[in-house]
């Protein structure tokens, strides 16, 4: 892999290039380069497997629709209200989302075929609970037989298939064939609900559908949590590369402008967001928070630094991409506490009815560590201590910058739960206004310092411009979902809308890799069904417009941007203050 800012030929033997040539070298390393080198290549592809690619890549791009036009979706259709549900949705698009969330599951349980064992169970289970909750629940309501026997016969044709293929090489005919024995019991069961129960004034396919996409929304909670992390990638890319670009280019004195432009327009925010600070909500000791928050940060900042800088130093355009690929395994590891909870919840439900006198009494002292905020509080703060114990290990093997992201992420965590730690005599408040200011504060003091000792150079000018900028987007880094936002009519689902495009688009590198646990055909197939799935869910939520109706993952991804996204804004401000302090570039 070549050096991410090592520039192009044209460019760099130019001796002063023109401002279109130096705004098209920006967007080809901002957005050009991440998109080439993490997009899904067509290399070694089994027969079959670019058919199923082609599905995934047209459902993707329909849901995707379904979310831009869902405002007038809902306004032009006929609306669907079942009796036991509060929302509505569309009733010409109840079969479309069943459709897209059936793809998704298909392609999940045939990847699953060829992986460990421990995913081939996950996905017989997940596909036998989506089969049963249309094909028993149906049977149920109505008192029919031949219908539990039929379901019950696909159930046991998915678990034959499922242990003849298993570890066998992939065959093109595995995924129409998932497809067929999951289908049949969502088709049969929807067909015969909306003959028997329509006529009768009821409709039961709007809650069998949401009790589908609730029961599936749990496996895209992490790439909900990733796809919030797409825009301060962008913003803390872009800014670096400016940096880069007008440090290499620009004459010596518009270094010094460009900063003195900068500090007026930082000051004057920085004026106004005192003036307009809810002290309400957000008193002085929010401040006060962020204060010793960012001194928590900048010692395990400077503590892994120095531990990693014996070996290899610190680049600091490689923290978008290196956070970027920990943006998934850190969502599972922040909602891991979610799955965790069901599971217990779900297993001690079906002991307590054995013996409800015993269990049931003595329940209520432990059970609300999983019921209340406590659980998710401490599992928190005990996720950021394991995070430092990575940082400290990846800073002893010579990855700076993996262990910076990961100090970085770890207080964002504990941001979040230092009020229930210290019982309210700390709060963090809500988003990183506060931390903005302190940042500022920082900054300009840097700069007076270095006036002056008369050692502010052309090369420091740039970086604490760099740095100015920066410390900006600390709360100011959702530019790009605002204006989509206002496109879709809600800013939580155009976050999520372009964060997952965004991530097809450059984080799908590990799908063109192979192994014999994970081969290609299923890393492929796993790619899309989380994002098809992701979408779908995303489309489901969007027409019924209400974020109770099921898992919703705006929030999701709010939570993805402000601990995933404000922790590399942060680790690449100290990353450009490390450059400051040694007086060398930004490189």
């Amino acid at each position: 892999m070549t050096d991410p800012l090592t520039l192009d030929p044209a460019v760099s033997t130019h001796p002063r290039p023109s401002w279109v040539l130096l705004f098209r070298t920006l967007v080809e390393k901002v957005i050009g380069e991440p998109v080439r080198n993490g997009r899904l290549r067509e290399v070694g592809w089994p027969y079959g497997l670019r058919g199923i690619v082609g599905l995934g890549c047209a459902v993707y791009a329909l849901g995707a629709v379904v979310v831009i036009f869902s405002s007038l979706i809902r306004r032009s259709g006929e609306l669907s209200v079942a009796t036991t549900l509060a929302a509505s949705i569309p009733r010409g698009y109840v079969w479309l989302l069943l459709f897209m969330v059936l793809i998704a599951l298909a392609m999940f349980q045939t990847a699953a075929l060829h992986t460990a064992w421990w995913l081939r169970l996950v996905g017989v289970l997940t596909s036998v609970v989506v089969m049963g909750t249309w094909g028993f629940r149906y049977s149920s309501m109505i008192g029919g037989g031949l219908e539990t026997v039929l379901t019950g016969l696909l159930m046991l044709g998915l678990i034959v298939l499922v242990v003849l293929r298993a570890r066998k090489p992939f065959a093109w005919w595995e995924f129409p064939t998932v497809l067929l024995l999951l289908g049949s019991p969502i088709v049969i069961g929807m067909a015969f609900l909306s003959r028997s129960s329509r006529p009768l004034g009821y409709d039961f396919v709007p809650v069998f559908l949401q009790t589908t996409v609730t029961s599936l929304g749990p496996v895209a909670l992490p790439a909900a949590v990733a796809a919030g992390l797409s825009v301060a990638e962008i913003t803390v890319s872009a800014t670096l590369w400016a940096t880069r670009l007008t440090e290499r280019f620009a004459a010596r004195r518009v270094a010094y402008v460009i900063l003195a432009v900068l500090v007026v327009l930082r000051l004057v925010q920085a004026i106004w967001q005192v003036a307009t600070w809810d002290f309400i909500r957000q008193g002085w000791s929010v401040f006060l928070t962020w204060v010793l928050l960012s001194a928590l940060l900048g010692l395990l900042s400077a503590a892994v630094i120095r531990l990693g800088q014996h070996r290899a130093s610190m680049v600091v355009s490689e923290l978008p991409g290196r956070m970027a690929g920990m943006a998934l395994p850190l969502g599972v590891a922040m909602v891991g506490v979610a799955f965790g909870a069901v599971i217990v919840i779900s297993v001690f439900g079906i002991v307590a009815a054995l013996d409800p006198a015993r269990f049931g009494a003595s329940s209520a002292s432990w059970l609300g560590l999983f019921t209340s905020v406590n659980g998710p509080n401490l599992f928190r703060s005990a996720l950021g201590v394991v995070l430092v114990g990575l940082a400290v290990r990846s800073a002893r093997r010579g990855s700076t910058a993996t262990a910076l992201l990961l100090c970085a992420v770890a207080v964002m965590l504990w941001a979040r739960v230092v009020r229930w730690v210290t019982g309210g005599l700390l709060n963090a408040g809500f988003g990183a206004d506060a931390l903005n200011l302190v940042a500022t504060v920082l900054l300009l003091a840097l700069i007076a310092f270095y006036l002056i000792r008369r050692a502010l150079t052309r090369q420091r000018a740039l970086a604490l411009s760099g740095a100015l900028v920066l410390s900006a987007l600390l709360g100011y880094h959702d530019f790009v979902s605002d204006p989509l936002g206002a496109l879709l009519g809600f800013s939580g689902a155009a976050l999520v809308l372009f964060g997952l495009t965004w991530d097809l688009l450059t984080d799908s590198d590990f799908a063109n890799r192979d192994s014999r646990r994970f081969p290609l055909p299923s890393r492929v197939m796993l790619l899309f069904a989380n994002v098809v799935l992701a979408i779908a869910i995303l489309a489901y939520t969007s027409l019924v417009r209400d974020p109770t109706a099921t898992i919703n993952l705006n929030e999701f991804a709010a939570l993805g941007d402000e601990v995933l996204g404000t922790a590399l804004l942060a680790a690449a401000f100290i990353g450009v203050l490390s450059a400051v302090r040694n007086g060398r570039s930004v490189d």
